[in-house]
C-alpha cells in the first residue's frame, strides 16, 4: 500500500467530499459529459443515470443497528474511495458509504477518479482488472484497516459467473441490467452487511 500511503501522507490532493463529488457529476450531467477519457453518449448517459440514484440511495437509506455499532466502535480514520461517475456499481455503493462516514464523524471520506489516480487503483486489483469502486480504509494509526469492493459478493458471484459462460450469451450491457436488478432488490442490505463484518473484525483484531 505504498502509493496509498504516500497519498494520505501528502494530504490527498485531487480528492473530493461526497458533496463535491456530487457537484461534480451534477456538472458533468448539465455538460453532458463524464469523467475519464470516454465521453461517448453511452457513458454520459449512464452518468446521468448514476445521478439519479445516488440521490435516491442517499434519501432513502437507512444503516442498520449492527453497521451502526460497528461504526461507533471503530477507530477509522481515513478512507479513500475511487471511483468513476459511469459506473453503476459506483453509483449503487458510493452514497451508503458516505452515509457511514456521515455517522462516524472521525472518518475522513475521500474521494478519488480512478483514471486520475493509476497509481491507487493498480494496488487494490480485483483479479487483475481496475474494477470500481473500491474502498480502502485505514485507522487512526494510519495501518490499512480493511479494503472493499468493487460489489457486494452476490453481485461480484454474478459477474464472475457471467464472464465464464461460455458464447453466446448476453452482452455485457444486458447483463448488468440484471445486476442493477440484483442491487434494487438487496436494498444496500448486503454492503452495509459486509462492511459492518470488516470493521468488526478489525475491531476485534486490535
Amino acid at each position: 500500500m505504498n502509493a496509498h500511503k504516500q497519498f494520505l501522507a501528502d494530504g490527498m490532493p485531487g480528492s473530493m467530499s461526497y458533496s463535491e463529488y456530487i457537484a461534480l457529476v451534477e456538472k458533468l450531467v448539465e455538460e453532458k459529459k463524464t469523467t475519464g477519457p470516454n465521453q461517448t453518449d453511452f457513458y454520459v448517459d449512464l452518468t446521468k443515470l448514476n445521478l439519479q440514484r445516488m440521490r435516491r440511495i442517499s434519501k432513502t437509506t437507512q444503516l442498520n443497528e449492527k453497521l451502526l455499532t460497528a461504526l461507533d466502535t471503530s477507530n477509522q480514520k481515513n478512507w479513500i474511495l475511487i471511483t468513476e461517475a459511469w459506473c453503476g456499481d459506483a453509483a449503487q455503493s458510493v452514497p451508503v458509504i458516505d452515509l457511514m462516514a456521515q455517522h462516524n464523524s472521525d472518518i475522513n471520506l475521500r474521494i478519488v477518479l480512478r483514471d486520475e489516480f493509476p497509481q491507487l487503483i493498480d494496488e487494490v486489483l480485483t483479479n487483475g482488472g481496475r474494477s470500481i469502486p473500491k474502498l480502502v480504509a485505514f485507522d487512526d494509526q494510519g495501518e490499512l484497516s480493511f479494503i472493499w469492493g468493487p460489489r457486494p459478493a452476490p453481485a461480484q458471484e454474478m459477474v464472475t459467473s457471467y464472464k465464464h459462460m461460455p458464447e453466446p450469451k448476453k452482452t455485457y450491457i444486458e447483463f448488468s441490467v440484471d445486476v442493477q436488478k440484483w442491487y434494487g432488490a438487496d436494498a444496500t442490505r448486503t454492503i452495509q452487511e459486509e462492511i459492518a463484518t470488516l470493521l468488526t473484525e478489525q475491531h476485534v483484531n486490535k
